[in-house]
């Protein structure tokens, strides 16, 4: 099972990779994916489990690289952070750099800057029924100086 997840996620970034941002020519599935990261954003500051939820696919995972440490996170302990209130909430801004979409594939560049952390995403999506999910994050968490 792990080698098939990871195979996929290999021929999804060789698949990235040759598209020649692709989104570019094709602004529905861009303005779909977009609003799949607005709404994780908007989960995340006000800790909506049920919305993030809907968000993340069911075999999602978050990595994050936080003080020289990569850290593995599947969805459900991802939500159970939010819940107890260990991560989101408010006051971060959301920026989103770029965005390539290829067929039911799609590739986020997202900031998520507050007072004290900026949160930079790599984020891969897919399109499953119809619906735009949240395959995996990789993110890197970095102190902001006061």
């Amino acid at each position: 099972m792990k080698k098939t997840w990871a195979m996929g996620l290999l021929w999804f970034a060789i698949g990235l990779m040759g598209s020649g941002c692709a989104s570019t020519s094709n602004r529905v599935p861009t303005k779909a994916v977009k609003q799949t990261v607005e709404q994780f954003a908007s989960s995340v500051a006000s800790r909506d489990v049920v919305q993030m939820a809907a968000i993340l696919h069911k075999d999602s995972r978050q990595y994050a690289w936080f003080k020289g440490k990569l850290m593995k996170i599947p969805k459900g302990a991802y939500l159970g952070l939010l819940q107890a209130k260990k991560i989101g909430g408010p006051g971060r801004t959301l920026q989103i750099h770029s965005v390539d979409v290829l067929g039911n594939l799609a590739s986020v560049k997202v900031s998520l800057v507050g007072k004290k952390a900026s949160l930079d995403y790599y984020m891969s999506l897919m399109k499953v029924e119809g619906k735009w999910q949240i395959m995996s994050n990789v993110m890197r968490i970095a102190p902001r100086k006061s």
